[in-house]
């Protein structure tokens, strides 16, 4: 029997809470729950998509992750030279070590690139905060990772207002891949860009994969995207995890009913067949101020009295498939398939 390889990134009830304050005293009065319970693994050259409504949490997974903000509870262990470290506990001095091996791709290309700056000291500045090679040496690694990303390395001393959005967020993507980095966070890294230059990016972004056996927490709304890039998808809605698959398996036989109404919004490229999304009633909850039982349970069309009252646990329904409804095995939910 082959023992399986210890994760890359393993993720343990995962918490960011932030306070909500009022009066002149700055007094708690409450938390808005963003991250609650959030737990996942990802394997070395695997793509984990996150996905969900705007709100749901998964930027601030990411950014938590990252140490970028603070987690309120839980612990984050990546794997740095075949040792476990919790980045969560991490002093000050630790993170600076532990994040050459793991770097964000932002969703803005453009604001998240200092227009001060030329390209050369942009994609550069990783190198010379971690003392990486003397000046000559940087330039020629930069005009490496810029060719490296489709980019003509002559125009690195150039600044980022003289590029398109597509060239901007590969200046971002070469910046990412400065310091050569085990794990990659892309947070909605196509979503700001056109239709044509979102399938260019993606395929860069597969090809670097490849290359460099780059491990991808891949942030999304878009599931057209997801399904193009992932090998997993994990859903969230409220702050929490509510199913876990792999791509293919997810988008042809979602467990969860929510799952259910992200893959049927997503457009048929077929004019003649017109079938309508699953339409969700009332609002998306408010994290303030969750549900009891099941958080989702105001807008299943499917729920029962005990979710109402009761929050299902995240369990494995088949073979690497987890899920959080309690009425997972007795739904048959659309998928793609069904939807041609």
């Amino acid at each position: 029997m082959v023992e399986e390889k210890t994760p890359l990134l393993r993720v343990q009830a995962l918490k960011k809470y932030f306070p909500i304050v009022k009066g002149f005293f700055n007094r708690v009065v409450g938390q808005i729950r963003a991250v609650d319970e959030v737990s996942f693994s990802l394997h070395e050259g695997e793509c984990l998509a996150l996905v969900g409504e705007s709100g749901s949490g998964k930027t601030t997974v990411g950014r938590s992750i990252l140490r970028a903000i603070q987690p309120t509870g839980g612990s984050v262990w990546i794997k740095i030279d075949d040792v476990d470290v919790d980045i969560s506990k991490a002093s000050e001095a630790e993170l600076k070590v532990m994040r050459r091996h793991m770097q964000l791709i932002f969703q803005d290309p453009y604001s998240s690139l200092n227009p001060r700056m030329t390209v050369l000291d942009i994609v550069g500045e990783p190198l010379l905060v971690n003392k990486v090679y003397n000046r000559r040496a940087r330039e020629e690694h930069v005009a490496k990772l810029l060719k490296q990303v489709g980019l003509d390395p002559h125009h690195m001393r150039r600044y980022p207002h003289a590029f398109s959005g597509g060239q901007r967020q590969r200046i971002g993507i070469a910046r990412a891949l400065a310091l050569q980095p085990r794990l990659i966070v892309a947070d909605e890294p196509v979503s700001a860009l056109d239709v044509s230059v979102q399938a260019q990016v993606l395929n860069l972004l597969q090809e670097l994969q490849t290359q460099y056996k780059l491990t991808y927490l891949f942030i999304s709304h878009d599931l057209g995207v997801v399904r193009h890039i992932a090998d997993r998808v994990a859903v969230m809605y409220a702050g929490r995890l509510v199913e876990i698959a792999p791509v293919d398996h997810l988008f042809d036989h979602p467990r969860h009913p929510y799952t259910e109404a992200l893959i049927s919004a997503m457009p048929i490229p077929d004019p003649k067949r017109a079938i309508p999304p699953v339409l969700l009633s009332g609002e998306v909850a408010d994290p303030s101020n969750l549900p009891g039982g099941c958080a989702f349970h105001p807008r299943c069309r499917y729920a029962e009295d005990r979710c109402r009252q009761e929050m299902p646990d995240m369990r494995e329904v088949e073979a690497g498939h987890m899920v959080r409804c309690h009425l997972a095995e007795a739904l048959s939910l659309e998928g793609l398939m069904e939807r041609g």
